[in-house]
């Protein structure tokens, strides 16, 4: 039996890969998988951060709250510089 390779694309999701399409093979079939990682490109890196932090987006307004209320609680917390 000839045996073909092809080169697939996915993602890493915890133990498992998922792919971008599905594997014209039957289930239970072994294969051999060979990771290499891809380059990271700014567009990848942009959706990373997106889903990441996308929902700061949402609570923008709560969240510049928050911020005021931290570098408020950092500033009156420091000690005083005696020179």
């Amino acid at each position: 039996m000839a045996w073909s390779s092809e080169t697939l694309r996915g993602t890493v999701n915890g133990t498992s890969i998922v792919l971008e399409h599905k594997l014209e093979i039957p289930d239970g079939s072994q294969i051999e998988v060979v990771v290499r990682r891809l380059a990271v490109t700014p567009e990848m890196r942009r959706q990373r951060l997106e889903a990441l932090f996308g929902t700061c987006a949402i609570d923008a307004d709560d969240l510049d709250d928050f911020i005021r209320w931290n570098r408020q609680q950092r500033v009156s917390s420091r000690p005083e510089i005696v020179e």
